[in-house]
């Protein structure tokens, strides 16, 4: 203690095999060989929390042949604290209960040696539409997807689903557009023949995606001779416009 000018008592604990701080609120974690994290509050300097790691690893379909001692400790925000054996277990907790949220075997019995928790950055996120205009928040998305895989390096604009000056278009439901109604189709005649014309075409992308999906089944895909001239140029014709329309989409 730097502001007394004199050493602090050691903390008396068992045999540590890893230890860590949590940058938040400053716990000390120290795991033991007898399978127990030591939680420390370094304010008051005692124990706030001793959970068995080493008992909550145990499944019953698993062969104990010794003690599972704490190999790999790591935190994960201000709450989570995740915990490795050293017979393969790595155990979530939430520092608000003893008992772990998730147990993960990983069948090897080598001992945990370090824990990283990834942020996920790559992960496919399923974007949350709004209740209020789920088709035009839909066409908004594929549009910005679109122009962000052409235009990489141009500056990005702002979205109108970002901007709060059309917030109450997806939130008040007075201004929900009912594309089925008489008014709509009237006033944008252009707009119902195009999404006419796309359900057209997914139509035929999807029999044309069956009848791929047959020849590839097939052992002997490839048709005769015989077979091949019985094909009409009219239908050779729809299939490259099929596969155009595609590209187009």
């Amino acid at each position: 203690n730097l502001e007394q000018g004199r050493y602090l008592n050691s903390l008396q604990t068992e045999a540590v095999n890893v230890c860590d701080i949590n940058p938040a609120h400053h716990l000390f974690a120290a795991g033991t060989a007898e399978g127990k994290v030591e939680c420390w509050d370094p304010r008051t300097r005692n124990q706030v929390g001793v959970p068995d790691c080493a008992l909550s690893s145990v499944t019953a379909d698993m062969e104990v042949e010794g003690l599972p001692s704490v190999t790999a400790l790591k935190f994960d925000g201000p709450l989570h604290m995740a915990v490795g054996t050293s017979t393969g277990q790595v155990l979530l907790y939430d520092l608000r209960s003893n008992r772990p949220l998730i147990v993960k075997d990983h069948q090897y019995g080598l001992p945990i040696k370090s824990i990283q928790f990834h942020s996920a950055a790559q992960r496919v996120q399923i974007k949350k539409l709004p209740q209020v205009n789920k088709e035009l928040a839909l066409k908004l998305y594929e549009e910005e997807e679109e122009q962000s895989l052409k235009k990489k390096k141009q500056k990005k604009m702002p979205s109108i689903l970002s901007d709060d000056r059309f917030k109450v278009m997806f939130e008040n439901p007075d201004f929900q557009v009912d594309e089925m109604s008489e008014e709509f189709r009237l006033l944008n005649p252009l707009v119902s023949k195009i999404s006419e014309k796309r359900k057209k075409r997914l139509k035929d992308l999807e029999v044309l995606e069956a009848k791929d999906q047959e020849e590839e089944e097939e052992p002997e895909g490839k048709p005769s001779d015989a077979e091949s001239s019985e094909t009409s140029d009219d239908e050779k014709g729809w299939v490259k416009e099929v596969r155009k329309q595609r590209k187009l989409l």
